[in-house]
């Protein structure tokens, strides 16, 4: 018998979801053919059990090559019964959580994820799936630049997550969620007219966290929510709205006034050089192209009435390397971003699996969060398992590599045009082992030796400063692999954790123990065991 319950995304599945997630409408004319992997059917029904002809079904795939924001699209369509045979092709056999969007126009989008653990999905013989679609709602609202005058031809996405989709279990560590949240790149787009109003039906009603990202047509950016906070999601918040307000079609979303980013690109013998292409990026994670230009005859350009704090601009030219530099507001616009070009090294690499065959198919992407230079790029290994970077940029880059059956990994490669060998070992056993010792010390300003001290201060005054306590972890993680005997990897590290009489029944190991490290090398939180409402000191780390 199916267990359903009601269920919040945790967190890492949350942040995969973000990062895969594909700009689904304006891609979505791209569809593929079933392909070689496991086939399960998707009936898609309204609310009254009919079936729901011509929805369509997507999902990102990352086994194509194109940018790394921009991945192809893999879509089928319901036929009259409401149903689509749908396949999981390229590296979706591999993974352990995949998303798929029901889309109509006369409702509200769904949302499907199917996940299963130890084993990845295309191990298993996937069951159908029924997926009800519901009536959405209309919102909209008017854009206005600083001034308070109407800002047509803005792109707006309109996103956010649902709290509480439905969870069923299959067993066997396999589990389907429903829900109807719009995950950011996935969201309803909509443009606005000359009046700077905007307008767009069927949104999801349960989706209870809503956010716009719009771009002017002068390229600036802005995240607005329903919530006044200083910053969202890496981002700073260009203001807020009222939810009744954008319910009733009339939400004010005015931007505030910015600032003008100044920036001049030289050559490698440090002359201007005019006409490189400048692309702008922002958004904070998963970032967002939102502007292009060129340098002028002096090698200069301009980004003017930028609001966001944080930027990306990219600079490409004919015979040189693609570079970048990170901006950040108010105070980037006191001096110059000055961008040096270098020549031109071509990127190549040759990827090869555990027995030494080249690894057709496989996926490289440039992890821009962990170079030095943030340019996305990625691109799908040939016959042969070579892919080509013809303009990468002239610094050490970090790489990741991804094929079904194999280990992900991610090198870190200098371009000096030669061909590089980059190989993947066999598929790891995603069962790990940790061990954990924590030692609890006491506050600084006390003796290591005095055993009274108490982690819990509940007197007023450590509520306007929380003591803080540092904590010790060393553990080991122990991995099998196929061709090799069991690994053990040591890592001690310090955290402090500062807790508050605010934090009833929230100690410093109650707050380590929330803390997992995933097989992938993330940090992420799964539970935590303070009440949502109170503030969580206990979270800031150094």
């Amino acid at each position: 018998m199916c267990n359903s319950h009601t269920t919040l995304l945790p967190r890492w599945l949350i942040l995969l979801l973000v990062h895969f997630s594909a700009n689904l409408e304006s891609t979505s004319g791209a569809s593929s053919s079933p392909g070689s992997g496991p086939s399960f059917t998707i009936k898609v029904l309204d609310l009254n059990s009919t079936p729901v002809e011509g929805a369509e079904v997507l999902t990102p795939d990352y086994s194509a090559s194109g940018p790394a924001a921009q991945p192809s699209v893999h879509s089928w369509k319901t036929d009259a019964s409401g149903t689509a045979s749908v396949s999981l092709v390229g590296n979706m056999l591999s993974q352990h959580a995949v998303a798929f969007w029901i889309r109509h126009s006369n409702h509200a989008p769904a949302q499907m994820i199917l996940s299963s653990n130890p084993k990845p999905l295309g191990k298993l013989q996937i069951p159908s799936q029924t997926v009800q679609l519901r009536k959405g709602i209309t919102v909209g609202g008017v854009v206005l630049d600083p001034g308070g005058k109407a800002v047509p031809n803005a792109k707006i996405e309109v996103w956010g997550q649902e709290k509480t989709p439905e969870r069923s279990d299959k067993g066997d560590g396999f589990s389907v969620l429903i829900g109807h949240s719009l995950n950011r790149h996935s969201g309803l787009h909509v443009t606005t007219d000359s009046y700077g109003r905007w307008v767009t039906h069927q949104f999801p009603k349960d989706v209870s966290e809503v956010y716009l990202d719009i771009i002017r047509p002068d390229g600036g950016f802005g995240l607005f929510s329903p919530v006044s906070a200083s910053a969202l999601f890496g981002v700073r918040t260009a203001g807020s709205f009222s939810s009744e307000d954008l319910r009733n079609t009339n939400a004010i979303l005015r931007f505030p006034k910015g600032e003008t980013v100044r920036g001049r690109v030289l050559d490698w013998q440090g002359k201007p050089r005019a006409g490189a292409r400048i692309t702008e990026l922002v958004g904070g994670f998963s970032a967002r192209q939102t502007w292009e230009t060129q340098s002028d005859a002096k090698g200069e350009f301009e980004l003017k009435d930028r609001s966001h704090d944080l930027g990306i601009v990219m600079v490409e030219a004919e015979g040189a390397a693609a570079a970048s530099a990170r901006f950040g507001l108010p105070r980037q616009a006191a001096k110059t971003l000055e961008i040096q070009l270098h020549p031109r090294s071509p990127l190549k690499l040759q990827l090869l699996g555990t027995n030494g065959l080249p690894l057709a198919g496989a996926q490289v992407a440039h992890a821009e969060h962990r170079s030095k230079v943030a340019i996305p790029w990625s691109a799908t290994a040939d016959a042969q398992g070579r892919v080509e970077w013809i303009a990468a940029p002239a610094s050490v880059l970090a790489l990741s590599v991804f094929a079904p059956h194999h280990a992900f990994r991610t090198f870190r490669v200098k371009p000096d045009g030669s061909l590089k060998s980059l190989h993947l070992p066999a598929e790891l056993d995603r069962n790990v082992r940790i061990k954990v010792k924590a030692i609890e010390a006491p506050p600084r300003n006390q003796s290591r030796a005095s055993p009274s001290s108490e982690p819990m201060a509940t007197t007023p005054s450590s509520l306007e400063s929380p003591k803080m306590h540092r904590t010790s972890i060393s553990y080991s993680i122990r991995m099998r692999h196929p061709s090799r005997a069991f690994l053990s990897s040591p890592l001690r590290f310090e955290r402090r954790v500062s807790v508050g009489g605010a934090l009833t029944g929230c100690t410093p190991m109650k707050a380590l123990l929330s803390w997992r490290r995933s097989w992938i090398g993330w940090l992420s939180s799964r539970q935590r065991p303070c009440s949502p409402g109170a503030s969580q000191p206990w979270a800031s780390s150094y």
